[in-house]
């Protein structure tokens, strides 16, 4: 796994440890926002559609089968690249603790890295939801904030997380006591 931080470390800078994200996890988070949207979607066009008739013009069943088997297929296709498009973005996903700073390397096309500097971490968060607390493996998410980068940003969330690792309060908990040493703070 460090390999894939290889072209992007300096000369001085050596990975700590690297972490993968749970992969049942992060299919769940892609899988639930999908049938989500699918479901707001069928029950847009199916209240559209029934308000539609009136009492004198029944709507027709035929009309609604058809519609109902040409969603059906569209369905069925973005399941099918948003599934590809998970299991790519997966394979690609690998977060990186540093001795310098944490890295985050994304991507689907290509491979996209983001990096904050350790001595720029001003807060660090760690969450675990309903959806993390399913799966045995206790997953959850840990969130790095800078001056430059709130995690309470209009954008929604920080770029700098690690998302959906196993053991995350162990995970923070080793990053915490590092940055500390670095810092010259004392841990107990």
């Amino acid at each position: 796994m460090e390999n894939n931080f290889k072209d992007i470390l300096t000369k001085e800078e050596k990975i700590v440890s690297v972490y993968k994200p749970h992969k049942g996890r992060f299919f769940a988070e892609s899988l639930l926002t999908f049938v989500i949207g699918w479901l707001f979607i069928f029950t847009m066009y199916l209240l559209v559609y029934f308000t539609n008739g009136s009492a004198d013009d029944p709507i027709p069943a035929k009309g609604l089968m058809i519609a109902l088997f040409v969603l059906l297929g569209v369905l069925a296709l973005t399941f099918a690249l948003t599934f590809i498009g998970t299991k790519v973005s997966y394979d690609k996903r690998f977060y990186a603790y540093t001795n310098k700073r944490i890295i985050v390397r994304t991507g689907l096309i290509g491979v996209d890295y983001k990096s904050l500097d350790i001595a720029q971490i001003g807060a660090i968060n760690v969450r675990v939801d309903l959806l993390d607390k399913v799966f045995k493996s206790v997953t959850g998410t840990i969130r790095f904030g800078s001056m430059a980068s709130p995690m309470s940003s209009q954008q929604g969330s920080t770029p700098f997380a690690f998302r959906f690792v196993e053991k995350p309060y162990e995970i923070y908990r080793v990053i915490k006591e590092d940055m500390d040493n670095k810092n010259g703070l004392e841990t107990k």
